[in-house]
């Protein structure tokens, strides 16, 4: 995926039990920009961990582009979508989690805009599978 995740403003993930929103806000104490989740929660983020999962999906490896013909399990609805700015107009990417094969260790995974349908590792989607927990601060 080409990020620039200086330019990400928006962050759904929506594959687990409870879809998370994030967003990008303006700290009006100091202007720096803080991620915020949506709806608003008590529960405090812990900043790193939303630009490292930004990073990771940033990093996204695929092994191989597969025949966009196939038939790779992909679901009707992103596992994560990512807005950011681009000559300062939303672009939004989305990621689909198809078929998981256990043996191999590889699971399929559809990238828009582009359209295209990889062969990842695993171990890649599993950057990107992350719970609320996983986000907030510890206590």
């Amino acid at each position: 995926i080409k990020l620039d995740t200086s330019k990400i403003t928006r962050l759904e993930i929506l594959d687990g039990a409870s879809p998370l929103v994030f967003v990008k806000q303006e700290n009006p104490k100091d202007k720096t920009t803080l991620w915020a989740l949506e709806p608003v929660s008590s529960e405090e983020l812990d900043q790193s961990k939303v630009s490292n999962y930004l990073s990771s999906a940033s990093n996204f490896y695929a092994r191989d582009v597969v025949d966009p013909a196939g038939s790779y399990g992909l679901p009707a609805n992103p596992a994560v979508r990512i807005t950011q700015l681009k000559d300062e107009k939303p672009v939004v990417s989305e990621i689909y989690l198809g078929t998981k094969d256990e043996t191999k260790k590889t699971q399929f995974v559809k990238i828009l805009p582009d359209g295209f349908v990889y062969d990842t590792s695993t171990a890649s989607v599993e950057m990107i599978q992350k719970d609320k927990k996983y986000f907030l601060k510890a206590a």
